[in-house]
C-alpha cells in the first residue's frame, strides 16, 4: 500500500472517482482543444473533494488577469476569473510532498464535447449550480458542446 505522495505506508486515498469528461464517437474526439501546460495557482481548491486540495478533472477554470496563473472560474469575482478560460482535464494534488501549497502545470481544455454532468463550479456539480446558465453559455461561446444540450438551447 503507498502514501498519499507514493510513499510506502497508509495515506488518505488521494483520487475518488474517475469521471469521463468527454461524450461522442471517435469523431467527436478531434474536436478537443487543449493548450499545453498552463500554470494552475497554488491556491486553486476543490471545496467539493476530500481534501480540497486534490482537484478533480471537470473543474471549471478562468484565469488571473494580474499574474496570468489559472485559478477556480469565479462568476462574481473581478480578478479576470470571472471569464472561463476552459477545464480542467487531469486532477491535480495542490501540495507537495510536505504539505506545501504549491502551482502546478497542466493542459486545459479549452473546446471540446464536454458532459455536463462531470463538470464542477467551484467544487460543486454544474446541472443544478446558480451559476449554471451563465457558464454554459460561456462554455458554448468558446465551442464546447454539452451533452445534454449539443445545440446550446440552455446557454
Amino acid at each position: 500500500m503507498h502514501g498519499q505522495f507514493g510513499n510506502p505506508g497508509v495515506g488518505a486515498i488521494v483520487s475518488t472517482h474517475d469521471a469521463e469528461l468527454f461524450w461522442g464517437g471517435d469523431e467527436s474526439r478531434m474536436e478537443i482543444l487543449r493548450l499545453a501546460n498552463g500554470q494552475y495557482s497554488s491556491t486553486l481548491l476543490d471545496d467539493g473533494n476530500t481534501p480540497t486540495t486534490v482537484v478533480r478533472k471537470g473543474l471549471l477554470i478562468g484565469k488571473i488577469t494580474s499574474g496570468g496563473e489559472l485559478a477556480d472560474w469565479d462568476a462574481d469575482a473581478t480578478d479576470g476569473t470571472q471569464d472561463l478560460r476552459g477545464v480542467l482535464g487531469v486532477e491535480l494534488v495542490m501540495v507537495d510532498r510536505f504539505g506545501t501549497a504549491v502551482d502546478r502545470f497542466a493542459p486545459l481544455i479549452v473546446k471540446a464535447p464536454l458532459k455536463a454532468s462531470a463538470l464542477k463550479i467551484e467544487g460543486s456539480a454544474l446541472v443544478g449550480h446558480a451559476n449554471e446558465y451563465l457558464a454554459r453559455k460561456q462554455l458554448y461561446l468558446a465551442g464546447c458542446r454539452l451533452d445534454d444540450d449539443p445545440i446550446g438551447y440552455l446557454s
